[in-house]
């Protein structure tokens, strides 16, 4: 695309590269792709979106033609707005106006354990890190291992 030129369209912003677009067709027309629509929705989806908007995509980088630009844009605010739409129509969770009144309370005993010990336990410092390391790796290396000289 020519840099800048999308962008004194309104919505001009919204444009992806084309190779977006192109990955998007491949993937919705996939195997893969196929069968996590069918999994997720029950029906596979029409594709034909995404290669318009790859067609569309390098007509424009061609040609400069506006045309295709506003409809790749045409295309880019229907998907936000199904997006957005999708948004406000969850009504599975129930959103808050303020934090609860516990939310920094200590951890359970059990949570707390696991803290202590696992992946979240704080990590020891550069220089204790280093004398660790240093105490650990073998001064010699053939006698870590007798037959690595074999």
């Amino acid at each position: 695309m020519v840099e800048g030129d999308e962008r004194k369209v309104h919505g001009g912003w919204m444009i992806r590269p084309c190779e977006m677009y192109k990955e998007e067709y491949r993937d919705c027309n996939s195997y893969r792709g196929k069968f996590h629509q069918l999994f997720t929705t029950g029906e596979t989806r029409d594709c034909s979106e995404w290669k318009e908007d790859y067609v569309n995509c390098v007509k424009y980088q061609d040609t400069l033609d506006l045309q295709a630009l506003k409809s790749i844009i045409a295309h880019e605010k229907q998907r936000v707005a199904t997006r957005v739409a999708n948004v406000l129509s969850n009504d599975v969770w129930q959103l808050r106006d303020e934090p609860r009144t516990d939310w920094n309370s200590p951890l359970p005993e059990h949570l707390e354990n696991l803290r202590q010990k696992g992946s979240l336990a704080k990590k020891p410092a550069k220089e204790e890190a280093r004398k660790i390391k240093k105490e650990t790796v073998p001064p010699n290396p053939t006698e870590a291992d007798p037959f690595a000289a074999v």
